[in-house]
Order: C-alpha cells, then structure tokens, then sequence
C-alpha cells in the first residue's frame, strides 16, 4: 500500500446524494493502494494490529476468522479490521461489479451485514480511488 502509485480517494460525498437506483448501478474501483485479505482460520487483524502498535502479547479472547483492508488514501497508511461480508463486498468491487452486486455479495457472505456501516467505514477509509483525478 505504502509504494502504490498516488490516487485520489472517492469522497463520501460524491456517493452521499446518489438515489438509489443511481446507487446500485454505481461503480467504485477499490483505491490502487489498497489490499485486502480473508483470513477464516485466525483473528489475522487482531494480532497484526497488536504487535503493531505495541500492545499485550495475549492472544486474541475469541479465536475466529478476521479480515483486513490496508490502505494509502492520502499520505498516510490506513488499515482497517474486516468481516467476511466486507471482504466480498471489495472483492466484488475489485472484479468491476456495481454496488447493487457487491451488496449482494457481502450478504451472501452474512445476511446481517449493516452496509450503510461498510460504506460508511470505506468511504472514511479511503478505500475507493478515483482514477485519472488526483
């Protein structure tokens, strides 16, 4: 993420006042910089964000599968702790499928996701690139 080629992030405010239909047919193309992982045997995230930041060598309290999304929106790299719904909600966006088709994908993946949340924590994140607009 560190070394990809500089894009500008997608602003929340560019998907804020979509309609719905417009919504759903929209594209977003997940930043050059970010990367994404599954990890459905350890709490991957979880450990990784503990050593970085110095905290408490106890392992994780609840043994489960995490994901997580690194990101350079700007000057700074940005990470983020995913479900499985999140991760196929990015994977759906990085094969060019509309928003309509990677909400269908992350709830495939857990009917309970919350995708105004996701959306939300993208958007914040940087996580969707502009490209051709820096």
């Amino acid at each position: 993420a560190h070394a990809a080629r500089d894009e500008a992030p997608v602003p929340a405010s560019a998907v804020v006042g979509l309609g719905p239909e417009e919504l759903a047919r929209t594209v977003l193309r997940p930043h050059a910089s970010a990367r994404w992982a599954w990890f459905a045997d350890c709490p991957a995230y979880t450990i990784w964000q503990r050593n970085r930041e110095s905290r408490s060598a106890e392992p994780p309290s609840e043994w489960r599968g995490e994901g997580a999304l690194i990101v350079r929106p700007l000057e700074k790299v940005e990470h983020l702790g995913l479900d499985a719904a999140g991760c196929a909600f990015l994977d759906a966006c990085g094969a060019g499928r509309d928003l309509a088709a990677a909400a269908q994908a992350a709830l495939a993946r857990d009917a309970r996701c919350n995708l105004t949340l996701l959306m939300k924590r993208m958007l914040e994140a940087g996580a969707f690139g502009m490209a051709g607009r820096n």
